[in-house]
C-alpha cells in the first residue's frame, strides 16, 4: 500500500509539473504575443502569431451557463444548444371549417347538429393524429370528441378505449355509444364483449391491462380519459398517472374535463411525459345556463322559487322563497307541531 501511495504522489507531482509547464508555455506565449504586437502592429503576420498562441491554450471541454450547456460562437457570444420545448399548445384556427375540410374531405363521423368551434378543433387534431385536452364546461358537448375518436378507430380498423372513474358513467356511455359503434364494457362487475374494437372501462381496469401486458393494447389507437381531473384525487389519482405513463407511444390521448384548475400545467406534464404535444381547446363560458331554484311543498309550480338565472341573483325569487318558508313554519306551529296521536303515532300507549 505504501508503494502505491508513493507512486500516486510521484504521479501527482508529475501532473503538477505538466500543468505548471503548460502555464509557463501560455505565459511565454502571452509575452511573445505582446512583443509581436509591438513589432508587427498593423501587419498580417500578427494575426498568424495570435492564432498560434490560441491553439497552444487548452480550452475547457465544456462551458456551462447555469444548468444549460452552451457553446462559444465567433465574437465570444454564447448560445444555448437546446431550447425548452413547449408541450401544451393552444392554436386557434382562423377558419376551422376550411381547415377541417382540408384534413378530412370525408369525415369519420357526422353529427345531426352543428358542432361548436372547440369540437371542430378537437376533431381536426384527431384527424391529424394529435393528442387533445378538451377543457370545456359541463353540458358543452365533450362526449362528441370521444365519439369522433371511436369513429376514427372504427374507420382505421383499430381500437379505442374510453375510461371513466365511476361505473355508473361507464354503464351510461355503454348504452349511448352502443347505438353507433361496436362497443364492449369492462368493469369490476361486468364483462360484455371484451373483444369489441371500442371498449368502455374504468381506469383501474386499463391499468390492470397495462400491468399484464394485454395484447389488445398493441391495436389501440386512442384512449379517452373522461373526468381526467380525478388525477388530483388523493387516493385514486395515482391510477391516472400510471396509465398515462405506461401507455405505449403510438396511443393518442383524448383528455376530457370541466374542472381542471391548472389546465396548462397538467397538459404540459402529459406532453413532457409522453414526448408529444397536447393541443388544448375548450370553452370560456358555459353554453347551457344554469337556473337555481328553491323548492317547498308539493309539485305545484308555485312551490318552485327561482333565485338565480344566467349568473344573476334574483332578489324577488329569494323573497318569495323566504315567505314560503315562514308560512310553512306558522302552519306547523298552528297545528301543534307534535306527532299525531292515533294509529301509527306516538300518542297511543
Amino acid at each position: 500500500d505504501g508503494g502505491d501511495d508513493d507512486d500516486g504522489s510521484e504521479a501527482g507531482s508529475s501532473d503538477a509539473a505538466d500543468v505548471s509547464g503548460d502555464e509557463d508555455d501560455v505565459s511565454r506565449g502571452d509575452d511573445d504575443d505582446e512583443s509581436a504586437f509591438e513589432k508587427n502592429d498593423g501587419n498580417d503576420a500578427f494575426d498568424d502569431d495570435v492564432d498560434a498562441v490560441l491553439r497552444s491554450v487548452r480550452v475547457p471541454c465544456s462551458v456551462r451557463d447555469g444548468s444549460r450547456r452552451v457553446k462559444r460562437e465567433k465574437g465570444g457570444s454564447k448560445k444555448p444548444t437546446r431550447k425548452s420545448e413547449q408541450w401544451a399548445v393552444m392554436e386557434r384556427l382562423t377558419d376551422v371549417d376550411d381547415a377541417f375540410r382540408k384534413v378530412a374531405p370525408t369525415p369519420a363521423m357526422t353529427f345531426p347538429f352543428e358542432l361548436d368551434a372547440f369540437q371542430k378543433e378537437a376533431a381536426y387534431r384527431l384527424e391529424r393524429g394529435e393528442s387533445v385536452f378538451v377543457a370545456a364546461h359541463t353540458s358543452a358537448g365533450k362526449t362528441a370528441v370521444a365519439e369522433y375518436a371511436f369513429a376514427l378507430a372504427t374507420k382505421h380498423c383499430t381500437r379505442a378505449i374510453y375510461t371513466s372513474p365511476i361505473k355508473t358513467i361507464s354503464n351510461q356511455k355503454f348504452r349511448d355509444f352502443g347505438k353507433a359503434f361496436d362497443v364492449g364494457l369492462l368493469t369490476g362487475d361486468v364483462s360484455i364483449k371484451p373483444d369489441a374494437p371500442c371498449l368502455i372501462m374504468t381506469t383501474e381496469i386499463l391499468r390492470s391491462m397495462l400491468y399484464r401486458g394485454a395484447d389488445l393494447i398493441r391495436d389501440v389507437e386512442w384512449v379517452v380519459f373522461d373526468e381526467v381531473h380525478y388525477v388530483n384525487d388523493a387516493e385514486r389519482g395515482v391510477v391516472w398517472e400510471e396509465v398515462i405513463i405506461m401507455l405505449p407511444e403510438h396511443v393518442g390521448l383524448v383528455l376530457l374535463s370541466a374542472t381542471v384548475p391548472n389546465v396548462w400545467e397538467f397538459a404540459d406534464w402529459v406532453g413532457r411525459t409522453k414526448r408529444k404535444k397536447v393541443f388544448v381547446t375548450g370553452t370560456n363560458k358555459r353554453p347551457v345556463p344554469l337556473e337555481h331554484v328553491l323548492y317547498f311543498g308539493g309539485d305545484k309550480d308555485a312551490d318552485f322559487h327561482k333565485v338565480g338565472e344566467r349568473e344573476t341573483f334574483l332578489p324577488a325569487g329569494y323573497k318569495s322563497a323566504v315567505d314560503a318558508l315562514n308560512k310553512s313554519k306558522k302552519k306547523d306551529s298552528a297545528g301543534g307541531g307534535g306527532p299525531a296521536a292515533g294509529r301509527g303515532g306516538f300518542g297511543r300507549g
